[in-house]
């Protein structure tokens, strides 16, 4: 869990990396309102579910039995990008 929690604060500096160089600069004010809204929610909504039903999180963090190949593929591709 931890190393979850971990690698979402470490993966925010590629983020905002990647959102701002395409966009030509750093002094974009909605964007930095963007990344700071979505890093709250999706802090937020983490915790939450972490409080109420922690084994829910580690269910959905491990690809499970019968997962389908393509589905962990596509999963990894969401994550590299």
């Amino acid at each position: 869990m931890i190393v979850r929690i971990v690698a979402g604060i470490l993966s925010v500096p590629f983020l905002v990396a990647g959102f701002f160089l395409t966009a030509g600069g750093f002094d974009w004010v909605e964007g930095w309102v963007f990344i700071g809204l979505l890093s709250l929610g999706q802090g937020t909504s983490g915790l939450i579910v972490w409080r109420k039903n922690p084994e829910l999180l580690r269910r959905r963090g491990n690809a499970g039995e019968g997962t389908k190949k393509w589905d962990i593929a596509c999963l990894s591709l969401f994550g590299l990008f």
